[in-house]
């Protein structure tokens, strides 16, 4: 039993009830997910997948985690797709290729595993989840929604949907959301751009302090009194990051 194999044989011993070999399988899955493919994952149905992403023994960070979900959802809905034209789908009783229903959604996306969104994917989710309303309806800081608005306001998101809005690319997955979940995401867009102009302003601050005080420094070294060369006592620089009295030479 091995990661390569363990999700094969996760799916057979959940059918025939062995569920030592069942637990043992998620263990191993959750131990080594990080390096799992996760094509090989597709072999779970919803209910052993939320067993394998809240066991204790997951060890994924979240937007990788994020990321492999989806993967995750979108081979689902591949094999399902699949399964109807081929007509092989026997109703009910064939739950390994089941749909998710909101409970199953709600537990593969929670906030206790998957705080942070990758923003790759971020969209996906929020197109996704119009499958399911009430996952989507939950308000909070630690919703889907609210993780996936966040997710959606980094530079590499944004960047993509601009692009999209300039016609410069196609983004499906924008364009099927609803009016007001995209009056939401462009709104969190807006704030995000102001973030990210505080923050390059914030560290140009930064650069330019850290500049004049190496300046300073420079200065009080390699003064034109030339105090410096003709001691043989030890000196002590002090940089005060820009608080001026706090600047210095100190005899030792």
């Amino acid at each position: 039993l091995e990661p390569g194999t363990a999700a094969k044989y996760c799916a057979m011993a959940d059918e025939l009830k062995d569920y030592e070999l069942r637990d043992r399988s998620v263990k191993i899955l959750a131990e080594r997910f990080d390096g799992v493919n996760i094509s090989t994952l597709g072999k779970l149905n919803p209910r052993l997948m939320r067993s394998l992403v809240q066991s204790d023994r997951l060890r994924c960070g979240s937007v990788e985690l994020s990321e492999k979900i989806a993967r995750y959802l979108r081979l689902r809905d591949e094999m399902l797709e699949d399964a109807d034209k081929a007509e092989r789908i026997d109703g009910p009783n064939s739950e390994f290729l089941s749909p998710l229903t909101d409970e199953d959604y709600y537990w593969l996306t929670h906030c206790q595993h998957m705080p942070e969104i990758s923003p790759k994917e971020a969209l996906y989710y929020l197109s996704y989840g119009a499958r399911f309303p009430q996952v989507m309806a939950e308000v909070g800081s630690g919703s889907l929604k609210a993780r996936c608005l966040a997710s959606s306001s980094r530079p590499e998101a944004m960047d993509a949907l601009a692009d999209h809005l300039e016609g410069n690319g196609p983004l499906e997955l924008y364009e099927g959301l609803e009016p007001k979940l995209k009056v939401q995401l462009l709104e969190s867009t807006v704030v995000g751009a102001r973030r990210n102009v505080r923050r390059r302003d914030e560290d140009d601050k930064r650069r330019i302090d850290d500049e004049r005080d190496a300046q300073l420094s420079d200065e009080i070294m390699y003064g034109a009194n030339g105090e410096l060369a003709s001691t043989r006592r030890s000196r002590l620089i002090v940089m005060g990051c820009g608080i001026g009295p706090a600047n210095g030479i100190y005899r030792s």
